[in-house]
């Protein structure tokens, strides 16, 4: 089987309509709106850029998103309640 390239910027306008569609469906049948949770640890620069790229993304198609934000330091059994 020979590989096939993808073009991810040609594809991702056309996957987010679809999306947006499918995200509205369920917001119109169900009274449902799909969501994201991301626990950010510590200020890693890239780190921020990168949840604030997915919330926008989120946001843009309809998808409720929150962020929690904790120190660096955080103990590793922290609870975290939504």
């Amino acid at each position: 089987m020979a590989a096939k390239i993808i073009d991810g910027k040609k594809l991702a306008p056309e996957i987010r309509t679809e999306l947006a569609g499918r995200v509205e469906a369920l917001k119109t049948q169900f009274s449902v709106t799909p969501g994201s949770a991301i626990v950010l640890v510590g200020d890693d620069t890239a780190s921020k850029v990168y949840v604030s790229n997915k919330t926008r993304a989120c946001a843009a198609v309809g998808i409720h998103s929150i962020v929690h934000r904790l120190d660096h330091d955080v103990a590793h059994d922290t609870a975290i309640v939504l």
